[in-house]
């Protein structure tokens, strides 16, 4: 008998990050164990003295999977979860649709940036209606085939041009037929034109940014003529809510307006949008992978503590940040003790079931490679309406933990799930890669 190669030991705190005297955590991240147990077996496990704990206790903690008589046992039991948590995610999938790479911003950071070098052609193109049309007649054969459209998102570029409205209207409308989870990002310039289209289609989910208050956010979310977009954003920001428009706003966060992006909640209290059911807004690290040569990065773990630093509870800090709410929201549904944690093997849709497709009828399978011809993984074909996939798309599906020889033997793997492959790409120069990044601190800390 030994201790589990997946076991993580945690001192156990209460909600004011102090320690708890007397008690520790175990966590099995392969099983989903989670047992309270008194310090002193904490310690003897840490030190892998099991004759230390009693031998009732030694046989609770086997059973609950703590501890192992077969630790190759173990690594079997995790390639069949997630092969099984696989073939269940496989039954369903999302499309992302660019109507247009045109934009009518010129924001630093932006994946585009390094495309508008060649000049600028290629944004004006947007998508035809006879390769609407072919992208939801290939979706229709996905159903036909058992697969479940989760959800249809518009994408860019900027999707909101006031200028092609009359092409997200027939957009929109085949995408209605397929799912009920309609959603757009969008930087919210011209939302104001869009407000009776997306309430007629119901959609779920409006994921606008801002990058901190006015002076910084005009600075980084630059409008291509140069005017400033702070007031005209929290203006429609504002609109969408009053008409009962789910908005999610996410406030791009860098060292360089660490400030500012938290002093924004003042902000939102004077403009009544928090409390409204409509209203949500959250902080996300900014990466530096579009900036050649400078560094704009700044990490999820350091984005927390500047919120506690500056008055949110630990609650509102863990809800607000972006990496942390993710595993916070299942942590929490775990220790309502309702459900377990699923064993999940792919970090994000781009492994599972996503086809980016951009207006040519490309297809990608992470929207962080969309415009890099090289990353993509088929087209759409017109004459057909069918998708043709190439070989890279098999790869993309097979970047789980399971097949990550790091990342099967970690007790952070259905946690952390191999970490997001966009990073990967530009930190390491391979997506099939893992990426930790913060996420075994992240979870430690929740």
């Amino acid at each position: 008998m030994e201790i589990s190669r997946y076991e993580i030991i945690l001192p156990l705190c209460d909600k004011n990050r102090e320690t708890i005297k007397g008690k520790g955590l175990l966590v099995n991240g392969l099983y989903g164990a989670f047992d309270v147990v008194s310090r002193e077996t904490a310690e003897a496990l840490k030190k892998g003295d099991l004759e230390a704990v009693p031998g009732e206790e030694r046989e609770r903690l086997l059973r609950r999977g703590h501890l192992t008589e077969d630790r190759e046992r173990e690594k079997e039991d995790l390639k069949m979860l997630a092969r099984v948590e696989r073939q269940i995610s496989r039954s369903g999938a999302g499309l992302v649709l660019l109507p247009t790479y045109d934009c009518n911003f010129r924001c630093p950071y932006c994946f585009e940036k390094h495309r508008l070098s060649s000049g600028d052609e290629w944004l004006k193109k947007t998508m035809s209606r006879e390769m609407v049309d072919a992208i939801f007649q290939g979706a229709g054969k996905l159903i036909q085939r058992g697969v479940r459209i989760e959800n249809v998102t518009l994408y860019g570029g900027e999707p909101l041009l006031k200028k092609n409205i009359g092409l997200i209207r027939y957009i929109t409308e085949k995408a209605a037929g397929i799912s009920k989870n309609l959603s757009v990002i969008t930087n919210g310039y011209e939302l104001d034109s869009y407000i009776e289209l997306l309430k007629e289609f119901s959609f779920k989910h409006i994921q606008i940014t801002l990058d901190g208050e006015r002076e910084v956010n005009d600075r980084r979310r630059v409008h291509k003529d140069g005017i400033g977009s702070y007031d005209r954003i929290l203006r429609n920001v504002e609109l969408a809510v009053q008409n009962g428009l789910p908005v999610a706003l996410r406030i791009n966060t860098g060292p360089e307006n660490i400030d500012t992006a938290a002093s924004l909640k003042k902000v939102f209290e004077e403009k009544g949008l928090i409390g409204s059911e409509h209203f949500s807004y959250y902080f996300k690290a900014t990466f530096g992978e579009y900036y050649p040569g400078k560094d704009y990065g700044i990490n999820d773990v350091q984005i927390f503590e500047m919120l506690l630093d500056r008055g949110y509870s630990f609650e509102e800090a863990v809800k607000l940040e972006n990496a942390y709410g993710g595993i916070g929201g299942e942590l929490a549904e775990l220790f309502k003790k309702e459900e377990y944690m699923r064993p999940v093997a792919s970090y994000c849709g781009a492994e599972s079931g996503m086809y980016v497709i951009d207006p040519e009828g490309t297809i990608f399978s992470c929207w962080d490679f969309v415009a890099m011809k090289d990353m993509a993984v088929g087209k759409v074909d017109v004459e057909t309406g069918k998708y043709l996939f190439g070989l890279p798309l098999a790869q993309w599906r097979t970047r789980t933990v399971q097949l990550m020889p790091k990342c099967s033997e970690c007790p952070y793997c259905f946690a952390c799930r191999g970490g997001c492959a966009g990073k990967a790409y530009f930190e390491k120069g391979d997506y099939m890669t893992e990426l930790c990044g913060e996420s075994k601190k992240i979870f430690d800390d929740i």
